[in-house]
């Protein structure tokens, strides 16, 4: 307010009044030839303004009127961004950024320090890191190729080269003392010490005779290092019960078996009183224990079989000795089985373990347990490949037997024509031919 009570405005920094002098309006500080006093850029806003600058400058820090120019990678070195990009840099550093250079580059991770200088990591040396360091020398003409790494000759090998190689390499234990020269040991002979010593530590025995080094040349009847193990063929017929065959067709039978092939069972006898019901004559106790059962004892049955229940009397002995048992009914011995799971497991996945034929002393006898009728087991298969390749030879199976057989048919029939028919030889061939004889 004036003196003479008038009402007089003012405005803030950056701001004036207007024709009206009741208003204020934006002052442009960048609109006059100072341009705001900014070095590059001006930028106007209400009541007041910004100096920028151009691309590639940046606004400084100590002066925000003033610009100085951006270089990317930074001037290192003490070198000077004169320029967008653009260093001053001082002698020896004429790289991007004041940075050094060398040529050729560092090699082997060394850092290039000023111009031509690098600085080499461990193992490495040279104008570009480019020579290798070995602290003992390579001998016999090896080079150093890397830090302790030498490249030998094709006559040396080893770290400084100093072994020689012998090619081809020693045998047998050879020890290989300068290029291509073996020391050989244990008698071994030859430039390679390929040559084999006649030499057996342990004695060829039952006749061998050495022929190599710890090698043993056997008589018929024998093999193994030393000639030791005896050569047996497979008994006939084979022995049974975990028996081993012995040279002459013999069976070695072990504790508990006895017979020939080992086909009988001699256990320990073990007698036990039960009461058997209705599988034997109502009160009448008897006396039996299982045959090398759970418990490996001699069935010792005294009681006489019910004929019409032995299914049952089978059961009662399951329960006490399992599914798997066996009994001796007089000279002969049988194996029960009792549940379909058994019976399934014998039968089929066992098949051929009890698909042998029993053996009968008779036929022992009188056989030996050969031929087709009386045989079992891998023998029968044998037998049995041999005569079905025997009758196909002759000619079974073909048609090479059927003009013998027509010719034999030609004789019998003519033999037939010679007798007068009766009604009987009528008959007869009606019924076998359907034709009547004439």
């Amino acid at each position: 307010m004036t003196a003479e009570g008038q009402v007089q405005c003012s405005c803030q920094s950056g701001w004036k009044l207007d024709g009206d002098l009741r208003s204020c309006v934006d002052v442009n500080e960048c609109g006059d030839f100072t341009n705001g006093g900014c070095e590059q850029l001006c930028a106007n806003h209400p009541g007041g303004f910004k100096c920028t600058c151009r691309e590639g400058y940046k606004v400084r820090t100590d002066d925000p009127t003033k610009c100085q120019p951006v270089c990317d990678p930074p001037c290192n070195n003490y070198g000077v961004c004169v320029a967008p990009n653009s260093c001053d840099c001082p002698p020896g550093y004429p790289g991007p950024g004041c940075s050094a250079m060398c040529s050729p580059p560092c090699a082997h991770g060394g850092t290039c320090m000023r111009w031509n200088k690098c600085l080499c990591p461990l193992g490495w040396t040279g104008a570009g890191c480019h020579t290798a360091i070995c602290e003992l020398p390579c001998a016999n003409g090896g080079r150093c190729v890397g830090p302790n790494i030498c490249q030998c000759p094709s006559d040396y090998s080893g770290p400084q080269c100093l072994l020689p190689l012998c090619t081809p390499a020693c045998q047998n234990g050879g020890r290989c003392v300068d290029v291509n020269k073996c020391t050989c040991v244990g008698g071994w002979q030859g430039a390679r010490c390929q040559i084999e010593p006649i030499q057996c530590q342990k004695p060829c025995r039952n006749g061998g005779v050495c022929v190599g080094f710890n090698r043993c040349r056997c008589v018929k009847g024998f093999t193994g290092e030393v000639c030791e193990t005896a050569v047996t063929t497979p008994c006939v017929p084979p022995c049974q019960h975990g028996a081993t065959c012995s040279p002459h067709n013999t069976c070695t039978c072990p504790e508990g078996t006895a017979g020939l092939r080992c086909e009988r069972l001699t256990c320990p006898v073990l007698t036990t009183v039960v009461s058997m019901d209705r599988a034997v004559r109502k009160a009448f106790r008897e006396s039996y224990v299982d045959r090398c059962g759970p418990l490996g004892v001699q069935l010792c049955t005294k009681y006489r079989i019910n004929q019409v229940r032995v299914y049952l009397q089978a059961y009662r002995l399951a329960e006490t000795y399992g599914n798997v048992f066996s009994i001796q009914l007089g000279q002969e011995w049988m194996v029960v089985l009792n549940g379909p799971t058994i019976l399934k497991e014998a039968l089929v996945n066992q098949g051929d373990s009890v698909a042998d034929r029993p053996n009968l002393q008779l036929i022992i006898d009188s056989c030996h347990g050969l031929g087709l009728g009386f045989s079992s087991g891998h023998l029968w298969k044998q037998q049995r490949q041999f005569a079905i390749s025997t009758l196909r030879y002759f000619g079974s199976g073909s048609k090479s037997l059927e003009p013998v057989v027509l010719e034999e048919f030609t004789h019998c029939a003519k033999q037939f024509s010679e007798f007068k028919a009766t009604e009987n030889v009528g008959a007869v061939c009606e019924l076998i031919s359907d034709e009547r004889f004439e």
